[in-house]
């Protein structure tokens, strides 16, 4: 209202005028800044002076500003995909971005740290402010499945203008946040069909697929996103931790998870969001919903073992999700839709109903999709009974059930053939069905222990997708998830279990200097990975139990379940202070009265490495 206000006082006709205006200005400080770097670098190739810089940070801060009102107006205009308005708009941003190397002249690389990060701030918005103003929100383009009518009425249907986004960028790709710019020229690229040749249209989808590579397998534009949305150091990917002496290479691959990212850094709405990091995030909802539209979420990663970039995906889109869920409130200024009741000022259910089907698929091998349900959750003043009622739909009926495909598993089955029809075009698909009863859960070792008071009994009958590039079998059973959260639980109680044993058992440990101290066994390294696990599959859980607490879902099953685990999490402290108390001491007694070795950690079990790393976010 209060903007409205002032608009009102200002000498435009509409929203529309002021952002052209605003476009134009960029063109003109750009034009002001390149002027200063050709005065200060062309003849010296030296950075500038103390006033030159100045003046170049002056620029560059106007510049920022600039942009920040130009997204914050693209992200409240209308989200016509074949409006003439919003084609033009696009076509008049790409031209004046394009004109200025989207800040990526190598003058600019000589200039001060401080003021290379308001160019990096600069690059962000440019491409933030291009997915905006390409309206991949819109409602026509996330249709039924098969049906490609809203991408050929897109105006990014229209062949020149797609060839110049992908023209723009192709000089891109040296710098990380590049990777965006890339990766949204991929996406339109290779999504929206052309209205030419079948060979115009080839080439296009050759170059956006060159561009996804670079992004993805080079550039790591999944990380990069995350680092802009979140920006915290904890939240990058776990590197291998050198000399650390339970983890050494395995097979010669890199640890590829991720930091069990809680609640707080996931879910929390920051207090000082403004609303252009409300606009960076609908940005980024945009670009990550239309792409899980247009690919299969297996694509995203060469090792299909080790889904890195499938997992950091799940976490942008649930951090992009949980935060507009929480400004639901404040989204009326950007509301792009027709229809602004509930969920539908941002089309939320249809643009995710891809992303969770998929990771369901996975679901529980991993947990993505609990990650989902919890964004959905996130905690808002005045709670959104649809979504609740969604979420409380889809883990009281969760449709598939994957686990690894074992011999046990595969001698149990018989394989059915079966095709599907997609855009036209036939796709087998490896299928099987159940000839015996089998229990998905609990497992053998949680039967035998009883840890595990639910179940989840496949018949026979029972139908499954088979992914043996994936060592995985998918059923396609309904059942809830309570029972999963469960044996999640009881899995990382056993594995502590299993783990306490092993210290028990062990009545000598290795003195100082022995063979064994010195080189990690095979055992211990896989103990600590088990471990690391379960600690992270139980930190998804409870913050999943904890949003289901407070939505209201399931109270009194959610409060059994946080009882146990807070039990289990004080007991790990509680055993993980008195084996730094105790193991030293011992340490001491046994090599007295030799002399005193170098300063040295005392021994640790995989136990107290794990929670070391992730208490302190080693």
């Amino acid at each position: 209202m209060t903007a409205d206000c002032i608009f009102a006082l200002t000498s435009f006709k509409s929203h529309q005028e002021l952002v052209h205006m605003l476009i134009s200005h960029i063109d003109t400080l750009y034009g002001e800044t390149e002027d200063l770097l050709k005065t200060s670098f062309y003849h010296t190739q030296t950075p500038p002076d103390t006033s030159t810089e100045s003046q170049i940070c002056q620029k560059l801060q106007e510049a920022t500003v600039t942009l920040e009102a130009v997204l914050i107006g693209v992200s409240g205009l209308p989200n016509s995909p074949n409006s003439q308005e919003n084609s033009a708009l696009f076509s008049k941003l790409l031209d004046i971005f394009w004109k200025t190397s989207f800040y990526s002249k190598k003058e600019l690389l000589l200039i001060s740290p401080s003021n290379r990060r308001l160019v990096d701030r600069i690059r962000s918005l440019q491409c933030f402010i291009l997915i905006r103003a390409a309206c991949l929100d819109a409602e026509s383009l996330f249709t039924t499945e098969g049906d490609t009518r809203g991408e050929s009425e897109h105006f990014l249907s229209d062949t020149r203008l797609i060839s110049r986004l992908l023209t723009s960028v192709s000089n891109l790709g040296s710098q990380r946040v590049d990777s965006i710019f890339l990766l949204f020229a991929a996406v339109c690229g290779s999504s929206f069909p052309v209205q030419e040749a079948d060979q115009e249209q080839d080439d296009l989808i050759v170059s956006a697929s060159r561009y996804a590579v670079t992004a993805i397998s080079q550039l790591n534009v999944f990380q990069c996103l995350l680092d802009l949305l979140v920006n915290t150091e904890p939240l990058k990917p776990m590197s291998r931790v050198p000399d650390a002496p339970l983890w050494p290479k395995l097979d010669n691959r890199e640890p590829t998870h991720l930091h069990p990212l809680g609640a707080f850094e996931l879910f929390h709405l920051p207090d000082n969001l403004s609303v252009v990091g409300l606009c960076e995030h609908l940005a980024t909802f945009d670009l990550l919903t239309f792409m899980a539209k247009q690919i299969t979420l297996e694509s995203l990663d060469t090792d299909l073992g080790r889904p890195t970039n499938q997992n950091l995906f799940i976490k942008i889109l649930s951090k992009a999700l949980s935060t507009l869920i929480q400004c639901s409130g404040s989204l009326g200024m950007l509301c792009r839709s027709a229809d602004p009741s509930a969920m539908g000022s941002l089309n939320i259910g249809s643009r995710v109903l891809s992303t969770i089907e998929s990771v369901a698929q996975r679901f529980p091998y991993d947990l993505n999709f609990l990650d989902l349900c919890t964004a959905l959750l996130s905690s808002t003043e005045e709670r959104n009974d649809a979504t609740v009622e969604l979420v409380a739909q889809l883990i009281s009926s969760v449709p598939y059930f994957a686990q690894p495909l074992t011999d046990e598993i595969a001698a149990a089955l018989s394989p059915v053939k079966n095709e599907e029809v997609e855009g036209g075009e036939t796709r087998r698909q490896d299928m099987a069905v159940l000839l015996r009863q089998h229990w998905a859960l609990p497992t053998d070792v949680l039967a035998r222990k009883g840890f595990n008071q639910y179940a989840v009994s496949l018949s026979p009958g029972t139908r499954s997708i088979l992914k043996p590039e994936l060592g995985l079998i998918v059923w396609q059973h309904e059942y809830s998830v309570w029972p999963v959260v469960n044996a999640i639980v009881a899995s990382a109680e056993y594995s502590i279990s299993a783990e306490n044993y092993g210290l028990s058992a062990d009545k000598n440990p290795p003195r100082y200097g022995s063979l064994s101290s010195s080189q990690p066994t095979l055992a211990a390294a896989l103990a600590a990975a088990r471990l690391k696990t379960a600690f992270s599959r139980l930190a998804t859980c409870l913050d999943f139990v904890d949003a289901c607490l407070l939505a209201g879902i399931e109270p009194g099953r959610c409060l059994a379940i946080t009882d146990t685990m807070w039990t289990l999490v004080t007991g790990i402290f509680t055993e993980f202070f008195s084996t730094e108390t105790t193991g030293g001491r011992q340490e001491r007694l046994q090599q007295w009265p030799l002399p005193p070795p170098p300063p040295q950690r005392a021994q640790k079990s995989a136990f107290n490495e794990v929670l070391i790393s992730l208490t302190c976010g080693r």
